[in-house]
């Protein structure tokens, strides 16, 4: 154990396949996988997928507030420290959702499962069309008139 690193940056790192416990699932794999679309286990054939795609609520939060308060900041105080402490902030979520991601465990699934997710998926994305068409007429109306 003496010499390595708690980050490594091995390109080959690999996730646990929640069936089988076998370090099989790339990175890449593990990032793009969803319930509609989970990843296949090359050691046993067991599907699986991440649960949260979409980060931590640290990262959503800083993603929104950040540029905010580094802007009132520099107008408040006229120096450019807020710059490099928001550089420093962004940086160190970078790295805390990165490592987040990385012990993210993978959640097992079936072939049922993903006919499932995948029925939602489409029930989801009709409804988001159906609101974009009475946007689109609600909008449309408003300029008749």
């Amino acid at each position: 154990m003496a010499g390595r690193s708690i980050i490594s940056l091995d390109r080959t790192k690999m996730a646990l396949c929640p069936h089988c416990n076998a370090d099989t699932i790339r990175m890449h794999a593990k990032a793009w996988s969803s319930a509609a679309e989970p990843t296949k286990c090359t050691s046993c054939g067991g599907l699986s997928y991440i649960a949260n795609t979409h980060g931590t609520s640290v990262g959503r939060t800083l993603a929104a507030s950040l540029p905010v308060l580094t802007l009132a900041a520099l107008f408040l105080t006229g120096a450019l420290w807020p710059l490099a402490l928001a550089a420093a902030v962004v940086i160190g979520a970078f790295v805390y959702e990165a490592l987040v991601f990385y012990r993210t465990p993978m959640l097992p699934t079936t072939s049922a499962g993903v006919v499932e997710a995948r029925h939602w998926q489409r029930v989801g994305l009709a409804i988001l069309a159906i609101l974009g068409v009475v946007v689109m007429i609600v909008i449309w109306g408003g300029r008749a008139v």
